[in-house]
């Protein structure tokens, strides 16, 4: 009798522990604004037969009982979210101090699990180490206390053998076992998976054929689960997650993946059961782990209106040069014989204000479906997610808002562009007053001309869309340094020309191109990297190796 007393006892000491040794599947859940419904949820999701629960560092005791009474094993993390390893190492007293309070709220409660020490920090240096071994220092852990973090780096991972095991994030990501993979092939920590999912469109019509429907959702998991089920040997993984919730989404953008708002819970906001519930429920309980869903015909694809008004822009060029003959009559002269074309502007002969007033429109529609285009294609990078957790929620807010709707980033960014533009061609101006005054049409054609490259570098960019994100992503690597050393090129053009025909010096010349809006700008983001060196290197290394 004493044995089996001395072994229960034992298991109970040991549970949470135990239980982190062996497979877990659980969900990711964002306690509510009320310990009364973080209860119910709590219930609900024993009921589906959850027994693990990766959440945020919940203190409250009555939420404790409530998980022991239902055998909930809760994984709870300090709120260190998006932290460089610089930010990360100095945040270490501040950690421990979050870290004490719930090892001790946690002592007598078999649901206190697993704690986890930062998520998605950039454990990519090794200079991040130091902290998990800092912060885990006179914490007043039991010894057999589990740490874990959760991380974005599969292959350059350099903490992993700080912590007792290492949770992965992939959420959005259609092969997560394939990352699992690759962490386990150059490490002994153990791994697991700290967000499966995808995302639903609310308005997206039924069927497994429909790009972000509920039924496409359940397939993915259904999928991602199977392969997981074949791979277990002490794997820990997490769907994403329990319920949408009705807080805007820039305040829990921290803590949270859904930068942009969107809808990945297994229930909705009102508590409605998606399809993909049914999957996690008949994986957890073993019975059902093939499910069928209904399909429809596919759904057609929007009409795109980005792409047909770049081709507009490229067409309205044409329709100019085809009717007018002074029009035709320069282009060759800019190309082939560019000293005539530039004396014809300084004699003010052939300024054709009205063609190059349509042309600087034109330039500054195409900056701005180009600048659209690429934030597109990046809109789902780990670098552009990162940036867009850190910032305030007021210009959280207003950044997603302007990705979500294409159109915007072409009128915010072709007006930023045509204004910089007319500063700078307006201090020119001011520059050159004294020895030969120009006319705005003179400046304005030796400012817009220069611009051709944009008309070749817009089908390139529209041909983006046409292809799988990763291929477009590479693309885009070569594409951007185009953009950029094109429009240097420009400015270079614009000024030799200006120094030329106004015969200001060149020490006067010089100064004025250095001031010019790609200057200040590179200039902006230099100082930017210089004082944030460390957010710098974060997001280089998210570039470059998550």
């Amino acid at each position: 009798m004493k044995k089996i007393l001395l072994s229960v006892f034992l298991v109970l000491q040991a549970g949470p522990d135990v239980r982190a040794q062996e497979d877990v599947l659980g969900v990711v859940w964002r306690m509510p604004d009320s310990a009364e419904h973080g209860i119910i949820d709590l219930q609900d999701m024993r009921a589906a037969g959850i027994k693990a629960v990766r959440t945020g560092p919940i203190t409250d005791s009555s939420l404790l009982v409530a998980a022991d009474s239902f055998g909930i094993v809760l994984y709870r993390e300090l709120p260190l979210y998006e932290y460089s390893a610089s930010r990360l190492v100095d945040s270490t007293a501040y950690a421990s101090s979050i870290l004490r309070d719930l090892i001790q709220i946690g002592r007598n409660h078999t649901s206190a699990g697993p704690i986890g020490l930062a998520v998605r920090a950039d454990v990519s240096d090794e200079a991040a180490c130091v902290y998990f071994d800092g912060v885990t220092a006179g914490s007043g852990a039991r010894s057999d206390q589990k740490f874990y973090y959760v991380g974005s780096f599969a292959d350059d991972d350099a903490c992993s053998e700080s912590v007792d095991f290492v949770l992965l994030d992939v959420l959005d990501v259609e092969n997560p076992l394939q990352r699992l993979g690759k962490f386990r092939e150059k490490r002994d920590t153990p791994v697991g998976l700290a967000s499966i999912g995808s995302w639903v469109d609310p308005t997206a019509k039924y069927g497994l054929n429909i790009p972000h429907s509920e039924e496409r959702q359940a397939r993915r998991l259904e999928r991602s689960l199977s392969a997981l089920d074949g791979k277990r040997g002490g794997t820990v993984a997490f769907v994403h997650r329990w319920r949408d919730f009705y807080n805007r989404p820039d305040i829990d953008a921290k803590g949270s993946r859904d930068v942009y708002g969107r809808h990945y819970g297994l229930h909705d906001a009102a508590g409605r059961r998606r399809p993909s519930m049914q999957v996690l429920e008949g994986f957890l309980g073993g019975g059902q782990t093939v499910f069928a869903f209904g399909s429809s015909e596919s759904e057609e694809k929007s009409f795109p209106l980005l792409i047909l008004f770049g081709w507009m822009l490229i067409l309205t060029v044409g329709i100019l040069y085809a009717s007018s003959p002074r029009f035709r009559y320069m282009a060759p002269r800019y190309f082939f014989a560019h000293g005539f074309f530039r004396n014809a502007v300084r004699d003010a002969r052939e300024v054709l204000p009205i063609i190059s007033t349509a042309l600087l429109t034109t330039v500054g529609l195409s900056v701005g479906i180009l600048g659209s285009l690429v934030l597109t294609t990046v809109s789902d990078t780990e670098p552009v997610l990162h940036v867009a957790r850190i910032l305030s929620p007021s210009v959280h807010f207003a950044m997603t808002s302007i990705l979500s709707r294409p159109f915007l980033p072409i009128v915010l960014l072709g007006s930023i562009s045509l204004l910089a533009m007319s500063v700078w061609m307006g201090i020119w101006m001011m520059v050159t007053s004294r020895r030969a005054p120009l006319l705005p049409s003179q400046a304005l054609m030796l400012a817009v001309w220069p611009r051709w490259q944009l008309l070749v570098l817009l089908p390139v960019a529209m041909s983006l869309n046409t292809l799988e994100p990763a291929l477009a992503l590479k693309w885009l690597t070569l594409l951007v340094p185009a953009w950029l050393g094109t429009a240097m090129w420009s400015t270079v053009r614009t000024a030799f020309d200006l120094l030329k025909v106004s015969r200001c010096s060149v020490l006067s010349a010089v100064i004025v191109w250095m001031i010019n809006p790609i200057n200040m700008l590179l200039a902006v983001i230099l100082a930017y990297g210089i004082n944030y060196s460390d957010e710098i290197l974060y997001l280089w290394h998210l570039a470059s190796r998550s």
